[in-house]
């Protein structure tokens, strides 16, 4: 490459940017025999040697400024020291990518549960729900259905491949400390059922206007 702008500004002039990567990544992709591991590697490599580049040139022209010291002069931080930061993050979880380890900084996944996405419920999660209105709803003529409440717990396990156990602490989450959206959810079901039942079930239970369609949903 002869021209240098830009990103390419921050390179040696004796040293490409391609010479400069390409001897960086051949020293590890030697011990990736994996093709598709191999080229994640390589991938990787190329993002964080072209950070380092940009911000190795930000800090050797801080060095060579004839002025000396720039003082900062408003509250918002230097957007490069902010890349620098990231960049020493990401470094790290590379390191730890390359080395077949879990990240634990930027690249590590986020929680899906603590997404607050105000309109969304995962299906499996909507399906979860829907059983604990289901178990919310047994009651004494449903009997013949399932001898217990702890045996209508015991099919949504299954069905959920979970334990009781585990349904009945979720359970008790969502309705003390279940996100707004999923107490909507399932107190709708529990009411809607229950009025439904009264007004036009001639006798069938809240559970068993709930439970066919639950059935089917959970098949799918």
């Amino acid at each position: 490459m002869t021209h240098k702008d830009g990103i390419l500004s921050a390179l040696d002039t004796s040293i490409s940017l391609e010479d400069k990567i390409r001897t960086s990544i051949y020293e590890v992709v030697s011990r990736y025999p994996d093709h598709q591991d191999k080229h994640n590697v390589v991938q990787r490599e190329l993002i964080v040697k072209t950070l380092e580049a940009i911000c190795e040139h930000h800090f050797e022209q801080l060095e060579n400024d004839e002025e000396g010291a720039i003082v900062q002069t408003c509250e918002s931080p230097d957007p490069l020291v902010e890349l620098f930061s990231a960049l020493r993050n990401l470094r790290h979880d590379t390191k730890r990518l390359n080395e077949g380890m879990d990240a634990e900084r930027v690249a590590k996944p986020v929680v899906r549960e603590s997404i607050t996405e105000k309109d969304t419920i995962l299906i499996s999660r909507k399906i979860r729900i829907l059983w604990f209105a289901a178990s919310e709803l047994y009651c004494a003529s449903d009997k013949n259905l399932f001898r217990t409440q702890g045996a209508l717990e015991q099919h949504a396990a299954k069905i959920l491949n979970s334990t009781p156990g585990s349904l009945k602490s979720g359970h008790s989450h969502l309705k003390s400390k279940g996100r707004a959206i999923e107490q909507a959810l399932y107190y709708k079901t529990v009411n809607d059922c229950r009025q439904l039942s009264k007004e036009y079930g001639r006798g069938i239970s809240p559970l068993r206007m709930l439970l066919p369609a639950l059935e089917i949903l959970s098949s799918d």
